[in-house]
């Protein structure tokens, strides 16, 4: 490992919580009074660990991308490096239908396990444990954000009350992943966290998690971090001028902690050697 790549794996090591933080009436008050570090995360449960090698080498990549969490950077990105690291990129068009049934889910297995690798695929769907439909599991990534700045995103972006919670997309189809407060579901995503996330990146620090991209993933992100810097940050640019002009009035900013009361979302992510 060249100084590079320890400078940005440690870069993220310190940018990411190695918890799934669950942000609930308490929770506002670090929120508003500094987002101090949370010291008494809940530790995941033991479970079984496959290699961290055996999950990189997966020819088979799935980003079950969490919403107004940079996902448009990292799907064009991946568009890109799909033709110059020579593996087939597919980006579903299905944004609404995050939740499957048993029988969506299978499908979905399916046909994700006949596509020919090596591939990649992104939608907006909640976790899927291909184990349980007898297939090896593809290596997932995310990017998340932090909650409230992912909030006032997607008010603006759609001016709707209804928010969607990122527990789902670690936890799963199960009825309890969108349960307020379910200890089950903060249990069982930490456990997929650990088993079958190779990377888990946060946009606040979106240089450090593709430097780890690559380093973990090359097959797929081999040069993109440069491909970023030379790229995306123009269209990055644009998005910022777009939030200066959709500052919150006083009036909204007093109505945020009543949007986030009581909201399981939280931060996730795992940095792996």
């Amino acid at each position: 490992m060249d100084a590079e790549e320890r400078f940005s794996g440690h870069r993220l090591k310190r940018t990411l919580h190695c918890v799934i933080a669950v942000l609930l009436g308490a929770s506002l008050l670090w929120f508003f009074s500094g987002r101090q570090e949370v010291r008494d995360a809940v530790p995941p449960p033991p479970c079984p660990q496959r290699p961290a090698a055996e999950r990189a080498a997966s020819a088979r990549l799935l980003y079950n991308r969490v919403p107004k969490c940079g996902s448009t950077t990292l799907v064009h990105l991946l568009r890109r490096l799909s033709k110059s690291n020579g593996f087939s990129h597919v980006h579903s068009k299905t944004y609404n239908q995050r939740l499957l049934s048993p029988e969506q889910q299978a499908q979905f297995v399916r046909d994700m396990s006949a596509a020919p690798a090596p591939y990649s695929h992104d939608r907006h769907i909640y976790f899927v444990d291909f184990g349980q439909f007898g297939r090896p599991s593809p290596a997932y990534v995310n990017v998340i954000r932090d909650p409230v700045d992912r909030l006032v995103s997607s008010f603006y972006y759609r001016r709707a009350t209804h928010r969607s919670l990122m527990m789902p997309y670690f936890c799963g189809h199960d009825v309890r992943c969108t349960t307020v407060g379910d200890p089950w579901a903060l249990r069982t995503a930490m456990e997929h966290v650990d088993r079958h996330f190779v990377v888990v990146g946060v946009l606040e620090d979106m240089n450090a998690t593709l430097a780890l991209l690559e380093r973990r993933l090359p097959a797929f992100f081999r040069g993109a971090l440069q491909l970023y810097r030379q790229f995306v940050e123009k269209d990055r640019h644009r998005g910022q001028q777009v939030v200066r002009q959709c500052s919150f009035s006083s009036a909204e900013l007093k109505s945020l902690p009543q949007l986030l009361k009581g909201s399981t979302e939280g931060r996730v992510s795992r940095y792996y050697r």
